[in-house]
């Protein structure tokens, strides 16, 4: 009954991504907090504010692209746009 959950567990143990005894003491953040403030910080004061309008394709292209400046990926994003633009050119 609980084969799937063992089965879990025991992969992510291996893989290092539940060493939360490690983590804390790097001072890592373990909770969902984090995300959640971030979430509604970004989403909802900078998309859901008074006055502001979004479809939902552009405001999903405008997260994607504030996430990868964030993240240090702009590089990457611009690589994959050349990319696509020579493929479609070929």
């Amino acid at each position: 009954m609980l084969k799937r959950e063992r089965g879990y567990f025991r992969q992510n143990i291996k893989a290092g991504r539940m060493d939360y005894h490690r983590l804390a003491e790097a001072k890592w953040p373990i909770g969902s907090g984090a995300i959640e403030s971030a979430i509604r910080r970004v989403i909802n004061l900078r998309l859901k504010g008074p006055g502001i309008f979004w479809h939902k394709k552009s405001a999903e292209a405008v997260l994607l692209l504030r996430a990868y400046y964030k993240a240090g990926r702009w590089k990457n994003l611009e690589n994959q746009v050349v990319k696509a633009i020579l493929q479609d050119a070929a």
